[in-house]
């Protein structure tokens, strides 16, 4: 039989988790992830997600980079090995991560769990400081990591600079027994182009002969000699690099216990960052673990399905601990029940669920299902058979903390057996006080639901004008099979499908059967009124918010309207004041001034507080769309309405105030100055990638490509970029490196991790 993680297509789900996950130690994670064994670790880890959640809503997820889990080779370490240089490379990494997350992370205190880990990571700054020593920011060993190193490095790079000279002064040197004189390139090996008649006249090896025989390739003893030395030096570089890794490996286990946690604790927020993440995706909600036998899932959807398509349905058990869903073949029945199953396996696993609001389930310490054909070919068993071993398997094993999903009860045998069967399995999971999930066609499992206050009756709604399912599960209401009129929809003849409803109603003649439809219509009825009425109180809530959106929204613009007028009014006083003094200043110099010179004065005086006084002023009627000044603040407006004493003004900046009429007074609309329109400028940037491959360019050539590129950019606003410089020689991207030192733009960068280029692509972090 299928597991119930195979039942529920769990699998599924973690496929998109891992989607979300940077670190191999996390993926590791996400391809074990089952059920947590107890409601304890289950609560821990959604508060753990919870966190996570929020925290990526709020400022975005934590970054952790491509990392590799570095736990086999610590243990080889442990046990007294040298950590490769991939290995320590992978360790420099997560040190850098570290930092950046030690810095990415804000609000502690809102955020305890996720501090605790942060604060759990050690930035080893020794450690860090000898991984710098020896390796460059490109992930090579630098030759000052230990002196002989450098003298080695050195002697091979004077050796491989002499091999041009020393090959042309054997050229000169031999000059006479050459056909050419040039040096030839065989393979890796230089040699010299010597006639045939010459060949024993210089010492070396013979590594080839032209095709007539005339000309011997030779590679001559002098520089084979620069070659073996070279050789050596090689085997010595090794043996160094050897020596300096083991050092380094000596003092990674120094803080052994430290790199343990730190390579837990990044697979940790990169596995909880993941979940929320994947929540965020399905755009869900948190569900909290209840002791008191809850269920309320509001609106889930079915993750599997294409968003688009899906139709949320609710689960809500509170007193009851079954629900009974009833309705049509093909209607949705089977996956209510799975979406419930799986609702309850993602919760238990700690993920988020893609469900409208918060919500709540109870523990559940086994889940146990019976969904779709289980027959066994290889066991001979027949469909009622297989159905029945799976009963068998429910009912000896359920108790009261159990999960109990079943699709078909009772299917596979005669319709009145199939029946009674049901009814008795329906009781004796009732006597279990077990939690279930059951779908049946059965009118008897129907009349039980509806009866039975212990069951929780639901029903799979059915278009009866189209007869076509719809998929939403609605409570409270048991359904019809619609058999008959969904074989009339499909054409059957239309004498067959008369001679059924004859024969129906005659099994209907019984008081129950009326009863049933009756109160089924009746339910129907109040579910309708019950949607509607929710309809309504969302629409009212919605308009109530706007309303509360649009009184605080005029309450700030009232204040602000007031605190320009009264800018504007205290400016105006202030350059009245100024020109006034200019003037008694004046006054004050020219004492001899005769009586016209000082009225002249005054005058001019008064024309300063003339000039800011309204010369459009009319005394004129108020009367519907005339331009008004409110005489308290000076705003001004259109009059949109008239009632008695009272005028309403639409302001110019689109406020409705009213107030009394005495209180505006009519003024001439100035003429408005035409608006500078500004354009949006990142909407009329070119599209910016998000990478800039610089392959092939010199340093030169590069570096005022990647200075524009930066510029766009951070005109988009990116925070991440990643720059493609390729292995090659290292001068480009050290070229590179160099200037995003300098860099204003930059914030930080490094190399790319797995599946980012390595040493051959660079990724910036802008500010």
């Amino acid at each position: 039989m299928k597991s119930i993680y195979e039942t529920f297509e769990f699998d599924y789900i973690k496929d998109e988790l891992k989607k979300y996950v940077h670190h191999s130690l996390a993926k590791k994670y996400v391809e074990s992830l089952v059920m947590f064994d107890s409601y304890d670790q289950v609560e821990d880890e959604l508060n753990y997600v919870k966190e996570a959640f929020y925290y990526s809503y709020k400022y975005s997820s934590l970054t952790v980079f491509s990392l590799e889990d570095l736990m086999n080779e610590l243990i080889n370490i442990h046990k007294g090995g040298r950590g490769t240089i991939h290995f320590f490379i992978s360790l420099s990494y997560s040190l850098d991560n570290i930092k950046l997350i030690k810095e990415e992370f804000k609000e502690e205190i809102n955020y305890p769990l996720l501090a605790s880990l942060v604060n759990s990571l050690n930035l080893l700054p020794s450690l860090k400081s000898s991984l710098e020593r020896v390796f460059s920011k490109d992930g090579e060993i630098v030759s000052s990591a230990s002196p002989n190193l450098l003298r080695i490095r050195n002697r091979i790079s004077s050796l491989e600079n002499s091999i041009s000279s020393l090959i042309h002064s054997l050229i000169d040197k031999y000059r006479n027994y050459l056909t050419d004189y040039q040096p030839s390139l065989k393979g890796n090996v230089y040699t010299l182009m010597v006639k045939s008649s010459f060949k024993n006249r210089i010492s070396g090896i013979v590594i080839s002969q032209s095709d007539s025989g005339n000309t011997f390739f030779i590679e001559p003893q002098e520089l084979i000699n620069v070659y073996n030395e070279i050789s050596s030096l090689k085997e010595e570089e090794k043996a160094e690099i050897d020596k300096i890794l083991l050092d380094l490996s000596k003092k990674v286990l120094l803080s052994e216990n430290e790199v343990r946690i730190n390579n837990f604790s990044l697979a940790r927020i990169d596995f909880l960052f993941a979940k929320a993440s994947l929540g965020i995706a399905y755009k869900g909600n948190i569900v909290t673990l209840n002791k008191q036998g809850i269920i309320s899932l509001s609106r889930c959807a079915h993750p599997l399905i294409d968003a688009k398509k899906v139709v949320r349905n609710s689960f809500y058990l509170t007193s009851q601990k079954m629900m009974i869903i009833t309705g049509p073949n093909a209607g949705g029945k089977t996956v209510c029940l799975k979406l419930i199953g799986l609702m309850v396996i993602m919760n238990q696993c700690g993920l988020i669920l893609p469900i409208e609001k918060e919500g709540t389930l109870p523990y559940f310490k086994n889940i146990y299902a019976l969904i779709g054909d289980e027959q066994s070919l290889i066991d001979n068993l027949s469909t009622f058979s297989s159905h029945i071993v799976g009963l068998e398997n429910i009912v000896s094993k359920v108790d009261d903390a159990s999960l109990v999903i079943i699709d078909e009860l009772g299917t596979g045998t005669s319709p009145l057996e199939g029946e009674a069967l049901a009814v008795s399995i329906i009781n004796y999971l009732l006597n279990k006080k077990c939690y279930s999930f059951i779908s049946s066609h059965y009118d008897g499992v129907k009349n039980l639901a509806l009866m039975n206050d212990k069951i929780l009756c639901a029903s799979m709604v059915f278009d009866e004008e189209r007869l076509m399912p719809t998929y939403h599960l609605i409570l409270n209401v048991a359904s019809p099979s619609y058999g008959i009129d969904v074989a009339r929809r499909l054409g059957l003849e239309e004498d067959i499908i008369i001679k059924a409803k004859e024969y129906l109603e005659e099994k209907k003649s019984s008081s129950k059967d009326i009863l049933l439809d009756e109160l089924n219509q009746k339910l129907a009825i109040v579910d309708d009124l019950k949607n509607t009425l929710e309809s309504e109180k969302k629409n009212l809530e919605s308009i109530n918010q706007d309303l509360k959106n649009q009184i605080e929204r005029t309450k700030k613009e009232r204040i602000n309207i007031l605190k320009q007028a009264e800018d504007e009014k205290q400016e105006l006083i202030l350059k009245a004041k100024e020109e006034i003094d200019q003037l008694y200043d004046q006054f004050k110099k020219n004492q001899n001034l005769k009586m016209h010179e000082v009225i002249s004065l005054k005058k001019k005086i008064d024309d300063q507080v003339i000039d800011y006084e309204d010369e459009n002023i009319s005394d004129d009627k108020i009367s519907l769309n005339d331009y008004v000044e409110l005489l308290d603040t000076k705003v001004r407006g259109k009059v949109i309405s008239l009632k008695k004493d009272r005028v309403t003004v639409l302001t110019d900046s689109n406020m409705t105030i009213e107030t009394k009429a005495n209180k505006v007074k009519k003024v001439q609309k100035v003429k408005e100055k035409k608006a500078t329109r500004n354009v949006d400028f990142i909407a009329n940037l070119k599209k910016v990638p998000t990478e800039l491959n610089l392959i092939g360019l010199t340093v030169k050539e590069a570096l005022p490509i990647l200075e524009k590129y930066l510029d766009d950019a951070l005109s988009v606003h990116y925070k991440q970029v990643r720059i493609i410089t390729g292995s090659g020689t290292g001068k480009l991207r050290e070229g590179v490196h160099q200037y995003l030192r300098k860099s204003s733009y930059v914030d930080s960068f490094r190399l790319g991790g797995e599946n980012e280029g390595y040493v051959g692509a660079t990724v910036v972090y802008l500010k």
